[in-house]
């Protein structure tokens, strides 16, 4: 309930990748695990760049003509 609550109050955490809980880790935030990255690294680590995937994002729906396949089947 708690990450519901965190993931849709907040207009900020939709549109703020920082602020989005990290996907391997989901008690931590992506800002968290970076700092915890650098640290184990003992380097400074920045994002310069990201993707963002939707599921289903990039499938094409299959189109069928119903009357075509019952024809094909009854041949």
């Amino acid at each position: 309930m708690d990450r519901f609550i965190a993931d849709n109050t907040l207009l900020d955490q939709e549109l703020c990748l920082l602020d989005q809980f990290y996907v391997l880790d989901d008690k931590k935030t992506v800002a968290q695990a970076l700092e915890a990255e650098a640290k184990a690294l003992g380097t400074k680590l920045e994002i310069t760049k990201f993707v963002r995937y939707e599921v289903g994002d990039g499938l094409e729906k299959r189109e069928e003509n119903f009357a075509e396949e019952v024809a094909a089947q009854m041949k």
